[in-house]
């Protein structure tokens, strides 16, 4: 495994054995002002789809314009000028999603809003309500 790897793996356990030491502590105050959202299937639902027909676009754009290249440097250079532009695009659904769950979070009164994978217990859900907003 790489070393990021082992990095993110140490801080999920961090943040599990906090969440047990301190989850007494979250349960005993109202969790209506603690939202979740199921990032995956706002993901599958949302993103999904439109970023495999760009990744696809780009792919189809790139081996027309190298198709005739030979020199690797030139090659390089196109294949890094599609990847920063998917790239872009993934920022901006990021960026959108975001704006949507704050949008949802302040109509609704949240103060902290979590992604679903990482609560075990509580919270609101609010994956549909940020769908609806980015549909």
């Amino acid at each position: 495994m790489s070393k990021r790897h082992y990095l993110v793996v140490g801080a999920v356990m961090v943040l599990a054995i906090l969440a047990g030491l301190f989850g007494g502590a979250v349960q005993g105050k109202n969790s209506g002002t603690i939202g979740v959202v199921d990032m995956e299937r706002v993901i599958n639902e949302y993103v999904a789809q439109p970023l495999l027909e760009a990744r696809d676009e780009l792919q189809a754009k790139f081996d027309e314009e190298s198709e005739g290249l030979e020199d690797e440097v030139e090659i390089a250079q196109l294949f890094q000028s599609y990847q920063g532009q998917l790239s872009k695009l993934e920022a901006d659904y990021r960026r959108t999603i975001q704006k949507a769950i704050a949008e949802v979070g302040e109509k609704r009164g949240l103060e902290v809003i979590l992604p679903a994978a990482g609560v075990l217990y509580g919270g609101t859900d609010i994956t549909d309500d940020v769908l609806a907003v980015l549909n």
